[in-house]
């Protein structure tokens, strides 16, 4: 079953608290006006780079600027799906599958059918990652729901 938590790649490089440019693994399906997320800080993206030794991300940087390591995850999307509470009530049909409270870091994903008579039992459930071990030791998790 495929993942309906955010897309995700991760740091190519460390940036520092007042950098605006953010260097990424990859820059795939991140465009203008979306946002990236990581260790707690959203950006707005102001342009994709795609040419030079790196590609990434240029970005508005906020009061809650912060460093962020090498390989430090950063989820994107679309504004509407970074937000500063948790969701409540019944997630929109046709709205983002997923919202992460940029304050908490909680990734929240909309559960239930979008049409039909289940569709007023869709709801919100806070997504949890379990630690694991798999073969040979090598660690793993799995978010559940996915």
């Amino acid at each position: 079953m495929a993942s309906i938590i955010p897309a995700s790649t991760t740091l190519a490089k460390s940036v520092g608290s007042s950098d605006v440019f953010i260097p990424l693994s990859s820059v795939s399906g991140i465009a203008k006006g979306s946002v990236i997320y990581v260790d707690l800080e959203a950006m707005p993206v102001a342009q994709v780079v795609t040419t030079g030794a790196l590609p990434g991300v240029v970005v508005t940087r906020t009061g809650r600027a912060a460093s962020h390591g090498i390989g430090a995850t950063v989820y994107y999307g679309a504004p509407s799906a970074f937000a500063t509470v948790d969701p409540v009530g019944v997630p929109p049909a046709g709205s983002v599958a997923w919202v992460i409270n940029t304050i908490t870091g909680r990734i929240w994903v909309a559960q239930g059918d979008e049409a039909g008579p289940g569709a007023a039992n869709r709801y919100w459930q806070l997504q949890t990652v379990t630690p694991g071990v798999g073969a040979l030791g090598v660690r793993t998790s799995v978010a559940s729901p996915q």
